[in-house]
């Protein structure tokens, strides 16, 4: 990330070997199912990454840093990190953000079975090799 803030609500990954990373001022930070932030301001050489959920790592000059759900942790110049707890402002951020990303899945869900529903009326019942596939399909995001 070259600069900016991310929010990621990210669930359990495929495989056990799966990993979700964001690199930012020389900060990694990587997640296995969680709700975490990365802030990054490159004028003031500094990397914030909060976990509102599960636990993140983070990887600065060869060390590894565990932020556990409701942590915080600041790398600035010193090149020391500084942990310590979410404040109130960055908790309601992060329950605004959950509550969205809550609604977009509802949204998301409500999508799918609306184009299911819309796949029956026109072709009639599938049969089961037709709704697997769909079903696959919307999965995998896949033409169909």
């Amino acid at each position: 990330m070259a600069l900016g803030k991310l929010k990621a609500k990210v669930k359990k990954l495929t495989t056990a070997s799966s990993s979700f990373e964001i690199q930012a001022g020389g900060v990694v930070a990587g997640v296995r199912g969680t709700v975490f932030g990365v802030d990054y301001d490159p004028a003031k050489k500094q990397v914030a990454a909060k976990t509102f959920e599960g636990t993140i790592f983070t990887q600065s000059g060869g060390k590894e840093q565990i932020i556990n759900k409701g942590m915080g942790m600041v790398l600035g110049r010193s090149g020391i990190p500084v942990l310590g707890n979410l404040s109130a402002e960055d908790i309601a951020s992060f329950q605004s953000f959950d509550d969205i990303t809550g609604k977009l899945e509802e949204k998301k869900e409500e999508m799918i079975n609306g184009l299911k529903e819309k796949t029956r009326i026109h072709t009639g019942i599938l049969p089961a090799k037709q709704e697997n596939d769909l079903n696959d399909a919307i999965q995998k995001k896949l033409p169909f």
